[in-house]
C-alpha cells in the first residue's frame, strides 16, 4: 500500500472518528437539556426561597423605614422599592414648604372632604369626621394617641412620624400588594399543597393574602390598596399635630396634597370605600376587612359623613 493511499484512509478514519465525537457530544447536550428541564421542573425555580425571588423581582429600598413585605421568617428583612414618583408624595419636601405655607381657610369644603378620607379610622376612634382637630380632653386624648402612637406605629417622636408619613405615602401596603400580586403570577395554577411543598417556609398568612390577591386581580392591578393607605395617612398627620409632632401649617400641606393624589385616583366614595376595606381585609383578615365595610356602609348612609360631604368636595 502505498503512503498516499495509507494517508488517505487514516484521514477518511479520523472523519469518521470526529464525527461520531460531534454526534455523542450532540446527545449528550440534548440528554443534559432534558435533565436540566426535568430538575428545574421539580426543583426550580421554586426551589428558591420566597426571599430570593424577592431580591430578585424588586431592589431593596434603603429607606429610613419599611416593614417585610412578607413574613419575617420568610422574607428576612425589608425589601421592595417605592411606588413611581408619580403616585408618591414627598412628606420631607412638603414639610419644607410648609415654613412658607398660608393655612388660610380651614373649613372649606375641600379640607372637609380631605379630612374624611380617614373617615373609617375616625369612626373607630371616635373623632369628629371633617375637622382637623380631635375633640376631647385634651391631656387624656393626647396621652392616648402617644400610646397609640408608639404601640402601632413605633412612632415616638416626631422624627419618627415623619418616617412612618413618608413609609405610607411612598410604599405603604401597596408596594407589598404589588409584590404579592407578582409572587401570584409566578405561582400561575400551582395548588397551595404545590406551592408549601415549594416553599416550606411559608406561612398561612402568606397563602391567605396570595388567595385575595388572585380573587381581587383586576382591581389591585389598578389601584392597589391606595385607599388603604391614604386613610391611614390622614390617621397619622391629625395624632401627630395633635401630640405636637406636626404644626397646624404641616399638617394641613400634607392633607391638601393627599387629597389632591385621591381625587386623581378614586372617582367615588363607593370607589375609594371599596378599596380601603380590600386593603383592610388583605392586612388584617376577613372579619376586619367587614367591620371596615361595616363602617363604610354607616359613612355613606343618610347622615354620614361621606354622605353629608360629596365626593364632589373634591373640587377645590
Amino acid at each position: 500500500m502505498s503512503y498516499t493511499k495509507a494517508a488517505l484512509i487514516m484521514t477518511d478514519n479520523t472523519g469518521n472518528k470526529d464525527y461520531l465525537s460531534v454526534i455523542v457530544f450532540g446527545l449528550m447536550m440534548v440528554l443534559l437539556v432534558v435533565l436540566g428541564g426535568l430538575i428545574a421542573r421539580k426543583w426550580g425555580p421554586y426551589s428558591k426561597t420566597l426571599a430570593e425571588k424577592v431580591r430578585v423581582m424588586m431592589s431593596t429600598d434603603n429607606r429610613p423605614r419599611g416593614e417585610p413585605v412578607l413574613s419575617k421568617n420568610v422574607i428576612g428583612g425589608k425589601a421592595g422599592k417605592a411606588l413611581p414618583a408619580a403616585e408618591a408624595m414627598d412628606i420631607n419636601g412638603l414639610i419644607e414648604e410648609a415654613k412658607v405655607f398660608e393655612v388660610g381657610e380651614e373649613k372649606t369644603n375641600y379640607r372637609r372632604w380631605a379630612v374624611a378620607l380617614g373617615g373609617v379610622l375616625s369612626i373607630m376612634n371616635g373623632w369628629s369626621g371633617d375637622i382637623l382637630e380631635i375633640k376631647g380632653n385634651r391631656t387624656a386624648e393626647v396621652a392616648n394617641l402617644k400610646e397609640m402612637l408608639s404601640r402601632d406605629w413605633g412612632v415616638n417622636n416626631r422624627e419618627e412620624l415623619l418616617e412612618a408619613m413618608t413609609w405610607v405615602a411612598t410604599e405603604g401596603h401597596s408596594r407589598e400588594a404589588r409584590l404579592y400580586m407578582e409572587l401570584s403570577r409566578l405561582y400561575g395554577d400551582l395548588s397551595e399543597d404545590e406551592i408549601k411543598s415549594r416553599e416550606p417556609n411559608i406561612k398561612e398568612e402568606d397563602l391567605r393574602i396570595l388567595r385575595l390577591v388572585k380573587q381581587h386581580k383586576g382591581s389591585l392591578d389598578e389601584k392597589l390598596v391606595y385607599a388603604w393607605d391614604q386613610g391611614r395617612l390622614v390617621l397619622l398627620v391629625r395624632s401627630g399635630n395633635m401630640v405636637g409632632y406636626l404644626s397646624k401649617k404641616e399638617a394641613w400641606i400634607i392633607l391638601d396634597k393627599n387629597g389632591e393624589v385621591a381625587k386623581k385616583r378614586f372617582s367615588s366614595w363607593e370607589e375609594f370605600g371599596e378599596n380601603y376595606a380590600l386593603g383592610r381585609e388583605i392586612w388584617g383578615g376577613a372579619t376586619k376587612g367587614n367591620q371596615a365595610r361595616g363602617l363604610i356602609k354607616i359613612l355613606l348612609s343618610t347622615g354620614g359623613w361621606w354622605q353629608v360631604i360629596p365626593w364632589g368636595y373634591s373640587e377645590k
